[in-house]
């Protein structure tokens, strides 16, 4: 059996452009497959490297997987006979650099993986973009001994950078509420939670509530999610990360903190999470469906009769594969109630696991409304209607199960201004006249 890696990570001399990092291995002669991995704040490495993110992104989307990786050869240094490539990350704010001894730059298997001696020491150097403001940086890394099936060890850890000018002393606390956060027990809620002294701005990134990637804390007293101290409760269905950017006034400048907290679910037996948003649409409308499977390389997600296969390669601390995310896609056209399922690889037979309903519902014809519709727009919590001299209004609600829209007439009471000829109307002036009415119908939504 391969000895458990041992490696020292410290962060070398750091200046606007660039980063070393300095990697030691402290423990035995390592000679199987070794990977190591640093995660970035986007922002913050160059533009080759964001477009190489970019584009492991789009082939993970062609591909359908999360694996896929892009060389970046000639742009970050590695140790000799190492590969080094860019892959993408699920919260779409961080660029992950990987190392791999196993691998040549153009993704052949070597012969041999590459040796790491005891005590042997090696620098990676990552070209930086210059932020705009002092920055005070934790960078996670990772690494995986051996890297090959279920039978490596994975090891977390953070480093902290700092650019010219940062002040150490600005006070930024990100975490979760559980003890062993690599490790939840899947389907469990726990709390990501924020404390910054004098902050003057901030955002949260990562899998968010409603589908969202990124949220901005506010400086208002009243507001749910203040800048000064909160929480945000999620449920853990797969590995995540969150990251905080923080504005904190310093003595002299102000200083950029970005701080990040991973999370993991471990879970022994076969388990599968379904989520079809929202639950109520018009045919051909797009639905979101979060889905998340552990202990199981491939799987089928069905809608209606539309389905995308995956092949999912990612390992948590458990080392089972998994997977999580969104597909977006269409309703059918056919109003009525609508399937969404899960369909799982076990034993060489696809077994279908989870469901989630929602249903498809048709407008009715509504006649509430006088003269011929010209266009239809909708800002929940309400859906405009507009005709060639009126504009009408109804309550559909952000999630609206009602068939029918009960229009009602926006009455403008504006008397003619003194002094204004009444004048024949022309083509133009009849376009004129069009957008004023447009105008004040926008300033009445409002």
């Amino acid at each position: 059996m391969a000895e458990i890696a041992t490696l020292d990570f410290k962060v070398g001399p750091v200046t606007p452009n660039q980063v070393e990092l300095l990697v030691k291995n402290i423990g035995a002669t390592l000679v199987e497959q070794l990977m190591i991995e640093f995660m970035f704040d986007l922002g913050l490495v160059t533009k080759q490297i964001a477009d190489a993110v970019d584009e492991a992104k789009r082939q993970n989307l062609i591909n359908q997987t999360t694996a896929s990786r892009v060389s970046l050869a000639n742009v970050v240094t590695g140790p000799a006979g190492w590969s080094v490539w860019a892959m993408a990350e699920r919260t779409e704010s961080r660029a992950v650099i990987r190392l791999l001894n196993d691998l040549d730059q153009s993704g052949n298997k070597l012969a041999t993986p590459v040796k790491l001696d005891q005590n042997a020491q090696f620098t990676v150097r990552v070209p930086l973009t210059p932020p705009s403001k002092p920055t005070h940086v934790e960078l996670p890394y990772s690494y995986r001994y051996p890297n090959v099936g279920r039978g490596g060890k994975q090891v977390d850890g953070k480093l902290e950078l700092n650019t010219d000018g940062s002040e150490t002393t600005a006070k930024v606390e990100f975490s979760v509420d559980h003890k062993t956060p690599t490790t939840i027990e899947a389907g469990t809620t726990v709390n990501i939670k924020w404390k910054i002294e004098n902050g003057v701005s901030a955002t949260l990134y990562g899998p968010l509530p409603g589908a969202n990637t990124q949220m901005s804390l506010s400086s208002n007293p009243l507001a749910t999610y203040k800048i000064s101290e909160g929480s945000l409760g999620i449920i853990a269905v797969g590995a995540a990360s969150y990251i905080l950017h923080a504005e904190v006034r310093g003595s002299r400048t102000n200083t950029m903190v970005i701080k990040t907290v991973n999370i993991d679910i471990s879970s022994a037996s076969q388990y599968s999470y379904l989520d079809v948003r929202p639950t109520i649409v018009l045919p051909h409308s797009m639905i979101e469906v979060n889905w998340a499977v552990w202990d199981c390389k491939q799987v089928w997600i069905w809608v209606g009769n539309d389905q995308m296969e995956l092949q999912l390669t990612e390992q948590g601390p458990s080392q089972r594969y998994q997977g999580s995310g969104i597909w977006r896609v269409n309703a059918p056209k056919e109003k009525g109630d609508v399937s969404a399922w899960l369909e799982l690889l076990q034993d060489n037979q696809r077994h279908r696991t989870i469901t989630a309903p929602f249903k498809v519902v048709l407008w009715e014809q509504n006649a509430n409304f006088s003269g011929n519709a010209l266009g239809m727009a909708v800002m929940a919590p309400k859906l405009a209607l507009i005709t060639f001299d009126k504009l009408w209004l109804a309550d559909v609600a952000h999630v609206d199960s009602s068939p029918a829209a009960d229009f009602k007439e926006v009455r403008l009471d504006a008397p003619p201004r003194p002094g204004v000829l009444s004048l024949p109307l022309t083509r133009a002036s009849l376009r004129c006249s069009k957008r004023k009415k447009m105008d004040s119908y926008s300033r009445a939504m409002t």
